[in-house]
């Protein structure tokens, strides 16, 4: 999560350059899906390498003995608050915008609209909260069935990963 900046601000340079590069180059349409990709794949795993490298650095100096002095309420919201940025995240990536303008608008039917899309991470959320505490197992399961779940609607509803 301290990441986040740092990539977001690596990846939106790499998008301009991107942009600057196909504009420059000439007036006829340039599939740069290709460049994207690689783009992506790299910024991921140079984000996973160095999360590890800190993971390892973080177990290497004992860091987790600094969260004895971190009261557990401010661990618990520290937490509750990257979660609820997560979800708003998603929600803007998943329908184009903002909670804060589907709640401040007023419309009824896009609030319902938006939130029903969001009811199947509600059950997922809700029992990884009741079934996470009791094995480790739950969590990578309803992960794995979450997907497999997702992916057989899409086929089923016969819709692609684009729409």
């Amino acid at each position: 999560m301290f990441m986040a900046p740092f990539l977001a601000k690596l990846a939106a340079d790499v998008d301009e350059s991107l942009v600057a590069a196909r504009d420059s180059e000439s007036t006829e349409d340039i599939d740069d899906s290709a460049a994207f990709l690689a783009t992506f794949v790299a910024l991921n795993a140079f984000g996973m390498l160095l999360s590890g490298v800190l993971c390892v650095l973080a177990a290497k100096i004992k860091l987790v003995n600094l969260a004895a002095f971190l009261p557990f309420p401010v661990l618990c919201g520290f937490f509750s608050s990257v979660g609820i940025s997560v979800w708003m995240s998603a929600f803007k990536v998943d329908t184009g915008i903002t909670i804060q303008r589907v709640l401040g608008s007023g419309n009824i039917i896009l609030l319902g609209t938006s939130l029903l899309r969001h009811i199947p991470s509600l059950v997922v959320g809700s029992l990884l909260y009741i079934l996470g505490p009791r094995s480790p197992f739950f969590l990578i399961g309803l992960i794995a069935a979450t997907v497999v779940l997702a992916y057989s609607l899409m086929a089923l509803t016969e819709t692609s990963l684009e729409e």
